[in-house]
């Protein structure tokens, strides 16, 4: 395996050869950056024309439904990736045997296209406070849904807008007068062959946003909408006709949430490659202009793509393949041996008790990496603009491609919030060595410190100066960091919690605290992931690609120490009066070593210039004629809105 196999079976997994039936026979669906002339309009048909052709591939290729998985790569699915990528798997995990029978199918073949409408206005993805509401009728043996107030309204769910016919839907649920939390319910708001809504419900697109341009974000409104008993999903909770509860697990029925997390998971892997595309894209452009530093742009480059590398290898633990990724996947296919899959295994044979462990660690890991990924790619996307002159031009894909990464730190969850929620566990793992008891999970590295905090025994000290520096000591390194400050914090919030109530210590008092330490966890896990896929594979890798990998990975392994060298110095994790110069020295040194191989990795790497953005070879009158439908428009509206604007101010 050369590395470019390394990194695209990496990056894509078991959907490679669908990548690849994409880039031989239907480039089409290959990003485009002049898809930035395309009006709203526009760009849904490109999404319709996109859906129709992934389908067709799908039946005659005999190809199963993660088509969405190679195409999601070149953001051009728009509001229907929701429908692979959270409502099909939500479905699946919620319905029981007959639902499944009753729905899934029609999904797959293409008859049925969904949105996920949890949202809503006032309450975000606070599933506990959300206000619609589902109320039984016994006389006809169906739930009524309402809309409470405007604020209640489902707000921002991709697809819904426009495209779908079908929602999944969550809802205070009351049956003969008693609450029965929220359920999830899977109901038709639009006729599949008109598109018509149908009765009792308000639905359209919310216009303009900041990026998603291509995708059609739904507001919906419920008026005494009728839903059938058994479209309420019952794999967990269960009614007959009547109204007679049969089965209600709400500790079980949080799987459903594993859809939210297959969508974060792909958030990740998303906002990988656009990380990836800014960096590569200034490379590209910068490296052959005259009166450069071409040592520090080549550096620049190999530091952004040791990156690269790390969080490509990183994926493989959390990637979550959709729709027929439920099935068991090949054991020897080390690309697919994911948390999510065995997660999915899990639940597949019934074994709850590991499928719980599995639910907590996916959700911590995928919004870990979720806040941390989408952080980095709009830090990058924006600094790609400053790198050259010509970055800031529509068909560069850079203006599109930070526009499109500012909001991910928020939606499918605030990243503070979610680093909030990793802090949370974080601290509960000492709280569990202080018991005397074991951490399963993911967690369960910090084993090895029961004694330290049982006995308050100190860490033993790294001496940067001296000490080897190897994938092994820089993997020990973070993680007695990593460790030593989630130890610190948590002692000083237990002290706080004696002084104050919860909300004030937790959003107040320490709230940077709890987002750095746990931002300082993932970068320990994040390279201990990498470390551990790629030893699982480096036996099949040729000795050269091997050897970049490996100087790659040491890179990414101290700049992480470098990052933390302040922090580790504080708390007595790093000595050595030399120790900074130390770790310079061994950047540098690896610095030298990749600089002669920047060409070679470049080409193995997103070796697709086109969806990065143009940066040579582009036709100045083929973008003009793109670009006169958007023109026009824009010309109307600046010609409306000055009018507009003489009106009110009376010129």
């Amino acid at each position: 395996m050369d590395l470019k196999e390394l990194f695209y079976s990496s990056l894509l997994g078991n959907v490679r050869p669908v990548r690849e039936i994409i880039e031989k026979d239907h480039r089409g669906l290959l990003n485009t950056p002049l898809r930035h002339f395309l009006s709203f309009k526009d760009a849904v048909k490109k999404n319709v024309e996109v859906y129709k052709l992934s389908t067709e591939v799908i039946r005659e290729r005999n190809i199963s439904d993660e088509f969405y998985f190679a195409i999601s790569t070149a953001d051009l699915s728009g509001g229907f990736g929701v429908n692979s990528s959270l409502f099909y798997p939500t479905l699946y995990m919620l319905c029981n045997d007959s639902q499944r029978k009753r729905w899934c199918k029609d999904v797959i073949d293409g008859r049925l296209v969904g949105a996920y409408a949890q949202t809503e206005m006032r309450h975000g993805s606070d599933v506990q406070s959300l206000q619609t509401t589902a109320t039984f009728d016994p006389q006809t043996s169906s739930f009524i849904l309402n809309t409470p107030k405007l604020s209640d309204s489902k707000f921002w769910p991709g697809g819904m807008g426009i495209t779908c016919t079908h929602i999944l839907t969550h809802a205070r649920t009351y049956i003969n007068g008693k609450y029965h939390g929220i359920q999830t319910f899977m109901l038709q708001i639009r006729d599949p062959k008109t598109f018509q809504t149908l009765d009792g419900i308000e639905v359209g697109d919310i216009g303009e946003k900041l990026g998603f341009r291509s995708v059609d974000n739904g507001y919906l409104r419920f008026n005494n909408v009728r839903v059938p008993w058994d479209q309420l999903l019952m794999r967990y909770f269960e009614i007959d006709e009547k109204g007679n509860v049969l089965t209600e697990d709400s500790q079980n029925a949080k799987f459903g949430y594993g859809g939210m997390l297959n969508l974060r998971n792909q958030i990740v892997r998303y906002v990988l490659i656009h990380y990836a595309w800014a960096a590569f894209w200034s490379y590209d452009i910068i490296k052959n202009q005259e009166n450069i530093d071409k040592t520090f742009v080549t550096n620049r480059y190999i530091h952004r793509t040791a990156h690269v590398i790390t969080y490509t290898f990183l994926t493989v633990q959390l990637r979550a393949l959709h729709s027929q990724f439920m099935n068991a996947l090949a054991v020897n296919d080390l690309s697919t041996a994911i948390l999510h899959s065995q997660f999915m295994n899990a639940l597949a044979v019934n074994d709850l008790s590991t499928a719980k462990v599995l639910l907590v660690d996916l959700h911590l890991m995928s919004a870990g990496y979720k806040s941390l990924g989408t952080w980095d790619a709009i830090r990058l996307c924006r600094e790609a603009l400053s790198e050259s002159a010509q970055a800031g031009l529509y068909v560069t894909e850079r203006p599109f491609g930070y526009v499109g990464m500012v909001p991910t730190a928020t939606y499918e969850g605030d990243n503070s919030v979610l680093l909030q929620q990793l802090s949370r566990v974080l601290i509960r793992y000492i709280e569990i060595l202080m018991k005397g008891k074991q951490i399963k999970g993911v967690g369960a590295s910090f084993n090895i410190y029961a004694k330290n905090v049982q006995e308050r025994e100190e860490l033993p000290t790294f001496d940067l100066e001296t000490e080897a520096l190897t994938f092994d000591s820089i993997e020990k390194l973070l993680r007695d960091i990593a460790f030593k400050n989630i130890a610190v914090n948590a002692e000083k919030f237990m002290m706080m919690m004696g002084e104050s109530d919860m909300t004030t210590v937790w959003n107040e008092k320490m709230q940077n605290d709890l987002v750095y330490m746990s931002k300082v966890y993932l970068y320990y896990q994040a390279y201990q992931y990498s470390l551990t896929y790629y030893k699982s594979v480096q036996s099949k890798v040729e000795s050269s690609a091997n050897k970049l990998v490996s100087n790659l990975l040491l890179l990414d392994g101290l700049n992480s120490v470098k990052e933390l060298y302040n922090l580790g110095t504080i708390l007595g994790m790093i000595k050595g009066k030399k120790a900074y110069e130390r770790l310079v020295g061994e950047i540098q040194r690896l610095e030298d070593a990749l600089r002669p191989h920047a060409e070679e990795i470049r080409k193995s790497v997103m070796s697709e210039n086109q969806e990065m953005g143009f940066t040579t070879g582009f036709d100045s009158k083929v973008i003009e004629e793109e670009g006169k439908t958007v023109h026009q428009e824009t010309e109307k509206t600046q010609k409306a809105f000055a009018m507009q604007f003489l009106k009110m101010s009376k010129l």
